[in-house]
């Protein structure tokens, strides 16, 4: 799929979009649809390299059979005395060279892109755990600070319910202080642990009067019949199902781990960086189109690696602000 036809899904068919971005599905035999410009450049070196190997393979398997031709065993009394040709051995050298070179100087390309250092609007920081994740979000300069309050008194709707006391009160209004007295340098944090969901959770969710069936019935019938093929990658957490992140903003991921090593790693999004206790290792990403995209750690990390899914949720800038202050405003009241 070129990415004209891909734009055309996106901008027309959010259905499409949610069904075949950010997720592998059965009998694919490519890449996942890639979901940053990092993975479009991966796909293609891809592409490229593959075009080098079918023709180096044609070549030697012409070579082969030439060979098995022309040096019968009734020909090989007059090439007994050959030794060596120099002109075959330089070209062969030669054209080897010259394909190392255009291959390296592609991927190379694509390496330093990848890690190439850019002014970020948004920090996350990925703490891997047995067996989960935990993020940490760090907004700063995403928005100029009128954005901010208009967003922040726009969504964030407090009802009198939310203040029962003068400790509420006192916090709300020592609150607002900090946000009309902070400068556009200010960082928000917020943290948050993603845990794998259970089957219970998942049938619950859906329909209440199938988490009645499933203690009545058996289980692994109940789970067979409505437990999704995708449900490993489906996590949940304090706030929210999936680390909430907008869309064109670059962002700027701080990995590593408090136990043992894990690997944080999203196809869709061309992101796999090792989490190490006691080292932070960074990669940069551009998240361009809406949708969820799915991850799992991908080194092995105990008993329970299998279990640790990774759900990112790519939404428009204002919704991303909204969900985050009001999960702001709820931590606070």
């Amino acid at each position: 799929m070129n990415s004209k036809n891909f734009n055309f899904i996106i901008e027309n068919n959010n259905e499409t979009v949610e069904k075949f971005l950010g997720i592998s599905h059965n009998w694919q035999f490519s890449f996942q649809i890639p979901g940053a410009p990092i993975m479009d450049g991966i796909v293609g070196l891809h592409n490229l390299l593959m075009v080098y190997l079918v023709f180096i393979v044609i070549f030697v398997t012409i070579m082969l059979i030439s060979a098995c031709v022309m040096f019968s065993e009734e020909k090989m009394e007059k090439i007994l005395n050959l030794r060596h040709n120099s002109a075959v051995e330089a070209s062969s050298t030669l054209s080897a060279i010259f394909i190392l070179f255009m291959m390296a100087s592609v991927s190379f390309s694509l390496l330093y892109s990848s890690d190439e250092m850019m002014e970020t609007d948004l920090t996350v920081k990925v703490i891997g755990k047995q067996w989960y994740w935990t993020y940490e979000q760090i907004i700063q300069n995403i928005a100029s600070m009128e954005v901010l309050y208009g967003t922040l008194f726009k969504y964030v709707q407090l009802s009198n319910d939310s203040i029962t006391t003068n400790g509420d009160l006192t916090k709300l209004t020592d609150f607002l202080k900090t946000i009309i007295n902070t400068s556009e340098n200010k960082y928000f944090n917020l943290s948050e642990d993603f845990y794998m969901m259970s089957d219970e959770e998942i049938i619950n969710r859906k329909n209440s009067i199938f988490g009645i069936l499933s203690k009545l019935f058996d289980k692994n019938e109940i789970n067979n019949i409505y437990i999704p093929e995708d449900r490993l990658l489906r996590t949940v957490g304090t706030h929210s199902d999936s680390l909430i992140l907008p869309v064109r903003t670059h962002i700027r991921f701080l990995i590593t781990s408090e136990d043992v090593i894990h690997s944080w790693a999203i196809p869709s999004l061309g992101i796999k960086m090792d989490a190490i206790p006691g080292r932070i290792n960074q990669i940069f990403t551009y998240i361009p189109y809406n949708g969820t995209y799915y991850g799992q750690c991908s080194e092995l990390c105990g008993v329970n690696h299998g279990f640790m899914p990774i759900a990112i949720k790519a939404i428009s800038f204002d919704t991303f602000l909204e969900h985050y202050f009001k999960v702001f405003i709820k931590k606070l009241i």
